[in-house]
């Protein structure tokens, strides 16, 4: 699918609409459990309900921040521009926006009659400032030299054509992808048949969880050259992974 204002075309300024309402009924849901603390000086000049709704259409499309602004523009009336959506990303309740994500995975799941998912995907993506960018594409001096972008860990639910973020966890550009990945799961509620990874999440303590509420680790299992994968958990993966069924 191409990055641009066009692969959003069909999403009608209804859905907008009603998700940005819903955005802002579940932040006054969250700040009346967690009251945020007073700070001196003016209220930013666009709301946290329209960050949110920026970051849910970055994540759902994977467009770049220029896009993003655009479509906002178009959509909306008006917008922060790329800078400023950036700038407010880095600076987002990372407890706020677990919970909006969580209670609208629930109502979605409710609609959808969901209530297991075929598979759970987790994968990591750097938000750069002019485009969106792989982080694992670069490597040595060149990806010391990429500042400007948010590392971005996402856990998405499959069922069907259907897909649900569950959850999404923000950190520095260098974040572990692992760690990020475990603040969801430690919040996470769904129930699953399979989850899917690249060969990064190769951890046996990872496999443990999954595999220990009946979710079946579909993933690559590095094995380096004259030493045998030995540990059950992966082995049983490693088995999995080869066989054609899956």
């Amino acid at each position: 699918m191409s990055q641009g204002g066009n692969n959003m075309n069909y999403i009608s300024n209804k859905h907008i609409e009603l998700l940005s309402k819903l955005i802002k009924k579940l932040i006054e849901q969250f700040y009346s459990q967690n009251p945020p603390p007073k700070r001196p000086g003016r209220p930013p000049a666009y709301t946290t309900e329209i960050i949110i709704l920026a970051a849910i259409l970055k994540i759902h499309k994977n467009v770049s921040y220029r896009t993003l602004e655009l479509i906002l523009k178009d959509r909306l009336g008006h917008s922060p521009d790329f800078s400023t959506i950036f700038y407010r990303f880095k600076k987002l309740n990372p407890e706020l926006l677990s919970f909006v994500l969580s209670k609208t995975a629930e109502i979605c799941e409710k609609v959808l009659d969901i209530k297991e998912y075929h598979a759970v995907v987790a994968d990591a993506t750097g938000f750069g400032y002019d485009d969106t960018v792989k982080l694992n594409y670069l490597r040595g001096k060149q990806i010391r030299q990429v500042k400007a972008h948010v590392k971005t860990e996402a856990l998405i639910g499959v069922r069907g054509k259907k897909k649900i973020v569950l959850g999404v966890a923000v950190g520095e550009a260098y974040s572990d992808e692992l760690k990020l990945l475990w603040s969801m799961l430690d919040r996470a509620e769904f129930k699953a048949q399979h989850f899917v990874a690249d060969g990064y999440y190769d951890s046996v303590r990872l496999i443990k969880h999954f595999e220990q509420r009946q979710i079946k680790c579909v993933t690559p299992i590095s094995e380096r050259m004259r030493q045998e994968v030995r540990n059950r958990y992966r082995k049983l993966v490693k088995e999995r992974y080869e066989d054609e069924r899956y």
